[in-house]
């Protein structure tokens, strides 16, 4: 869902037509993901919400909203896998909220992912070279999110998400590696700061608070 993410920003630079079949892709994607995730469902009223939990639970919620939300309006705005569902009183507004929801929800999207990062990430170095690989694996974030700030602000994030513009600026003219380049920087700028939330979280709750039920976590 990660990885489909960056071309649905690129929109117009891919194609009307690809965009929708990516998009169609990437809901058929969160639908498996949550069907396989139906304890976190049962779970959710269930134990102690600890300040990382919480934090969880707030961005799962805020992305379900999102996934409900931002396919609806691209149903409704569709122009090529979906015109048989038309209702033209809604297809303005539905354009305006599908373009302010994409960058809300790549920002979600973002910070939930570096949110379930450390663990596997920890796991992950602690078997292949320890502090050495946790080193290299801190340089290359940190690199990339200084990166990712540059390139928040060439691409004008804050605009879309406060909806201070109503369309998007591509320039056409620019070699859509570099447009795929600072997509992928700023997830992983958010996706950084996710984790050193929830790292901090964590470190707030103490290490005696006890863990949710594995079969709430998403």
């Amino acid at each position: 869902m990660a990885a489909i993410l960056p071309f649905l920003m690129a929109y117009s630079l891919v194609g009307e037509a690809f965009h929708e079949v990516a998009g169609t892709a990437a809901f058929c994607l969160f639908l498996l993901h949550h069907f396989r995730r139906g304890g976190w469902y049962r779970a959710f009223f269930r134990g102690a919400y600890t300040p990382k939990r919480l934090f969880n639970a707030v961005l799962d919620v805020l992305l379900l909203i999102w996934t409900v939300l931002q396919p609806l309006c691209g149903v409704l705005i569709s122009k090529h896998l979906w015109t048989f569902v038309r209702i033209p009183v809604l297809t303005s507004p539905a354009r305006e909220a599908h373009l302010f929801l994409a960058y809300w929800g790549f920002l979600f999207l973002a910070l939930h992912t570096g949110a379930h990062l450390i663990p596997p990430i920890r796991r992950l170095t602690a078997k292949n070279g320890g502090k050495r690989a946790m080193f290299f694996v801190s340089a290359f974030w940190t690199a990339a999110a200084l990166y990712g700030c540059r390139a928040l602000l060439r691409r004008q994030f804050a605009d879309y998400l406060f909806r201070r513009v109503g369309f998007i600026f591509l320039d056409f003219s620019e070699p859509r590696f570099f447009f795929f380049l600072d997509y992928v920087a700023v997830f992983l700028l958010f996706a950084g700061l996710g984790a050193v939330i929830a790292d901090a979280l964590v470190r707030l709750g103490g290490k005696k608070t006890p863990a949710p039920p594995k079969s709430e976590r998403v």
